[in-house]
């Protein structure tokens, strides 16, 4: 079974925002992510824009710690500024999904976070 969890974001200029936050539940051994985020930016009249896809997946037996299975993959960066992207970790349990921003612009950010998993 898929889920899909979506979400809206300013990130203010300098700033590095969480996208999401996913807690990896007891009972599934395996989950599959895919992660996409569009991003738009505009000042001193200078339009910039971002489209990112990332793949990755997260092991856990027996409700023990959770784990990267390798490491993600981007699919899709096209990008106007290098200096925005995506950081995806781990801690603890939880998957963290954070956009960094401009530091000299607010930036608007639109993610999907799609996920498959096995039970254990």
């Amino acid at each position: 079974m898929s889920n899909v969890i979506t979400k809206q974001l300013t990130v203010l200029a300098g700033a590095t925002t969480n996208l999401f936050t996913y807690t990896i539940p007891d009972g599934y051994a395996v989950f599959g992510f895919t992660v996409t985020a569009v991003a738009r930016a505009s000042t001193g009249g200078v339009d910039e824009a971002a489209h990112y896809e990332t793949k990755f997946s997260v092991k856990r037996f027996n409700s023990g710690t959770p784990t990267m299975i390798g490491s993600p993959v981007p699919i899709v960066v096209n990008e106007d500024d290098a200096g925005w992207g995506l950081n995806i970790s781990l801690s603890g349990s939880e998957v963290i999904i954070d956009f960094v921003g401009d530091a000299a612009a607010s930036v608007q950010v639109q993610g999907e976070l799609m996920f498959i998993r096995r039970p254990s």
